[in-house]
């Protein structure tokens, strides 16, 4: 038998790659207020641990954007 014969799916698993981490700026874009506004985020990559610009996590566990949110307080959100 040739290779292509004796190579399917059932001898041989597919490889299954891991869901990419999303960017601060995948999060911003998923948020109205993140996404609408004129900064947008980015990974403060230089402060340990590095947090996404002005993407915080309320109590609730929901996302807001300090920037353009004055209710938002809560825990920095980790990139």
């Amino acid at each position: 038998p040739t290779e292509q014969d004796t190579c399917d799916d059932y001898t041989l698993e597919p490889v299954a790659c891991p869901e990419p981490t999303p960017t601060c700026q995948d999060v911003c874009n998923d948020m109205s207020q993140c996404r609408d506004s004129k900064w947008g985020s980015y990974c403060k990559t230089w402060q340990n641990p590095a947090v996404c610009f002005g993407i915080i996590k309320k109590d609730d566990g929901s996302l807001c954007f300090a920037p353009t949110d004055s209710d938002c307080e809560g825990e920095p959100y980790y990139c």
